[in-house]
Formats: structure tokens, sequence, C-alpha cells
């Protein structure tokens, strides 16, 4: 048993999370999205929100975006400053989503929240603050652009396991455990060193996972209105029920 920590979660995970992503791997799979964010979209700046250590920096920097990524956590921007700051039009920032600069205000045309960034808002309150900063960060007629896990593959389970990722230094373990309507996201972390094993990671991140009706309810109210929805990186269909993902799109 561990408590939730997210800074801790965050901080043990940053060194070693490229291994955990895959980037390179990972950026074929996402192909077909991109092409639709950059080359439908058009955008000529982007705010990442959850940038992580700034992995998805370099596809906009190659097609002469402006680019800014935020995370709440310092270990991550770090990691991102050291990996990606010499490109050109990119830059970062520690800061809170729910609290996003008011220097912000109409300053891009794209804000971009991938991954697993949206389920860290546990509150009705944090869900709105965060999405009436996105509305005043773009400028008219911009787009907000959300991928988060489809809630919908939870429904009935009180334990979701991930498939384990095994790279040549470490294998990671992550699953999510149900507490009342959130969910405990823990990441364990096994090293083989010397014929000895170690593990680290063992706090966990609380999560929620917000449904597509909660989600459109709110942003709709802020001025944002839904154009599209996908259902992954693919850009099939959303459905309720099986989509892996849920990629929302917003004007």
């Amino acid at each position: 048993k561990s408590r939730s920590n997210n800074d801790q979660f965050y901080q043990q995970l940053a060194p070693v999370y490229h291994l955990k992503v895959d980037w390179k791997n990972r950026s074929g799979k996402e192909d077909p999205l991109f092409a639709y964010l950059i080359d439908s979209l058009k955008p000529s700046s982007v705010l990442d929100i959850g940038c992580g250590d700034g992995g998805h920096a370099s596809r906009f920097a190659s097609a002469g975006i402006r680019y800014h990524g935020l995370d709440s956590s310092s270990a991550m921007i770090e990691a991102a400053v050291k990996s990606h700051s010499s490109l050109s039009g990119v830059t970062f920032s520690v800061g809170d989503m729910a609290k996003l600069p008011k220097l912000f205000s109409g300053q891009f045309d794209q804000v971009v929240m991938l991954g697993n960034t949206l389920p860290h808002l546990l509150t009705r309150q944090k869900l709105k603050a965060t999405l009436t900063g996105i509305s005043r960060s773009l400028i008219n007629s911009g787009y907000f652009v959300l991928q988060t896990v489809n809630p919908g593959t939870f429904a009935g389970k009180e334990i979701h396991f991930l498939p384990p990722k095994l790279t040549t230094e470490v294998l990671f373990a992550p699953f999510y455990s149900k507490r009342g309507e959130f969910w405990d996201f823990y990441m364990p972390i096994y090293r083989l060193t010397n014929g000895v094993v170690s593990s680290s990671n063992i706090t966990s991140t609380s999560l929620k996972f917000w449904t597509k009706k909660e989600i459109v309810a709110q942003a709709q109210s802020l001025g944002l209105k839904l154009t599209a929805a996908f259902g992954n990186a693919k850009l099939d269909p959303y459905r309720t029920a099986t989509s892996d993902n849920m990629i929302l799109i917003f004007r």
C-alpha cells in the first residue's frame, strides 16, 4: 500500500519517462493525429498542457510552429528543457493548468492536452478553471485538442492493468485501482543491476476520468464548441464502450 503523491510520482518517473513512452515508436503511431493537428488545422502557435518531457515539441517545431510546453512537474520540465530547448521557437515552463497565466491570453491558435493530463483534475471547479484558462488563451477561432483515456473502458472494473513495458534497463508495470469516484494510478519501476532487482515509484497519483458528456457540457458553457470526436490516433470514430482513447476537438 502507498499514499497518493503527484509530485513524488513524477519526480521518480521523470528520469526514465522517455523509456516508458518510447517516443520513436510512439511517433509513428501518432502520425495520423498530428497530420490532422498540423496540416489540417494549420496552427502557428501551440500551447501543450501536460507536456511531460517535451516529446511532442519537435513535431511542431519542425513545421515552423511556435511551441510552449507547460507541466506541473519541475522534474519533467527539467528533462524537457535538457532535451528540446535548443529547438527554434520552443519554450517550457512549470505551471498549474488550472491557473494558466493571464499573459497567455489570446496567444495561441491551438491548445493541446494529450495523454493522461485531464484526469489529474479531480473536481468540477478545477475542470472549469482549466477550461476557462484554455478558452482565454486561444485566439478567436482557435482550437482546443483533448486526448485522454476513454472512461468507457473502465466500466464495471475495480482494477485495470495496462500492458507492461520492458526495456533493456527497466520494467514498467502500470495499473489503475478504483477508489470511489477516483482512480489511483500506479507505475512500479523495476531495475535489474548486477543480478539484483530493485523497485521504485511505489507512490500513486490520483485521477478522475471525466465523461465526454461532462467535458462537452463544461466546454460549451465557456464558448468552446465540439467539432469532432475520435477514438484513437488513427482518427477512427469515437465509441463510448470500445474506443481506447477519447480525442475531442473544440473550437
